[in-house]
């Protein structure tokens, strides 16, 4: 149960928020491997999730329960009471997940508890062009992860466009949200690209954006699943084929080019939130170009890669007869 007794107060929270699929493993890795220099700094690192285990992941999303359905995320306070344990003056978390919270109720209730605990408060944003973060994020959701149910368990590239992906992906209401109750000034907004991130590099960038004082090493992060590794995952959780044996398929699957959608799939897409971007970059002066990010879109082939051809059908059979085979399901023709 959450402790409403009254803490000490300590200096200040760094508060990493977000969003997916912007390096956050990597700075999450990063900061619990460094956690003891950043003790002797005066910072604690948090790393424990919901089940008071500490995470060698360094990641703190567990606090947030997010079943998929927009609106549904809850925020457990409950790391509060352990961060109070804690006798350092300064504290850092980090869980991507928080960005999920779409309840101005949770989040006022979040700026009551932490106003008793901390003089100051800085909330950090890394945010992606959305188009490209939807992507990566649906190429993760192949995997069973509640952004598969939020995206509308669509087996695609780049889902269609729903009007309740802007209350994850529209990033001038999200962070005017958080920049009216905490303050515009404790929000920072960094900039997912590049050319952008301090020497070309998310772990590099968060250490300066926050001023903490340890060399930057960018640890190896979430790697995305091939072309047909994403495409025979969603069909294998649309069949509701269990994870053990989803698992097994994919081994016997060589990693291919990455799945993607068309370059006119995209542009449509991000042409829903350019004009929040805009909006974004007007409030929290966020970059000298007006719509924040990259206009570019020759990353993406011009046909889709969400159909099917021979090659990517004849590997996922393959992986296919290999677990029958491995689980005495069929017989080998060596046999």
């Amino acid at each position: 149960m959450f402790n409403f007794l009254r803490p000490q107060k300590k200096d200040k929270l760094i508060l990493h928020a977000g969003m997916h699929k912007t390096g956050s493993s990597s700075i999450q890795r990063f900061l619990h491997r460094n956690r003891t220099r950043l003790e002797r700094q005066g910072y604690y690192f948090f790393s424990y999730n919901s089940k008071l285990r500490q995470v060698s992941s360094g990641n703190a999303s567990t606090w947030v329960k997010f079943p998929g359905i927009p609106g549904s995320a809850r925020l457990d306070l409950g790391f509060l009471t352990e961060i109070d344990k804690n006798e350092l003056s300064n504290v850092i978390f980090s869980a991507e997940t928080l960005a999920w919270i779409s309840d101005v109720r949770q989040l006022k209730t979040l700026r009551k508890e932490l106003r008793r605990r901390f003089n100051k408060v800085e909330i950090y944003f890394y945010i992606r062009r959305q188009d490209l973060l939807v992507v990566s994020h649906n190429q993760e959701a192949s995997k069973g992860r509640p952004s598969r149910v939020f995206y509308g368990n669509q087996s695609v590239a780049l889902p269609k466009y729903m009007a309740e992906f802007d209350e994850y992906l529209d990033y001038h209401s999200k962070l005017s949200m958080w920049g009216d109750l905490f303050g515009d000034e404790s929000i920072k907004v960094r900039i997912f690209e590049e050319k952008k991130l301090v020497d070309g590099n998310v772990v590099a960038d968060f250490l300066y954006a926050s001023g903490l004082d340890l060399t930057p090493r960018l640890l190896q992060s979430n790697q995305s699943l091939g072309r047909e590794k994403v495409l025979l995952s969603h069909y294998m959780l649309d069949a509701g084929v269990p994870v053990e044996v989803r698992k097994k398929v994919l081994e016997f699957i060589e990693d291919s080019e990455r799945l993607k959608p068309s370059k006119q799939e995209a542009q449509e897409f991000y042409a829903h939130y350019r004009s929040s971007n805009i909006a974004l970059n007007n409030r929290f002066n966020v970059s000298e170009k007006e719509s924040i990010f990259s206009d570019n879109f020759d990353s993406y082939p011009e046909v889709s890669g969400d159909l099917w051809d021979a090659n990517s059908v004849g590997r996922a059979v393959y992986g296919l007869i290999n677990v029958l085979l491995d689980q005495d399901i069929i017989d080998s023709p060596l046999a």
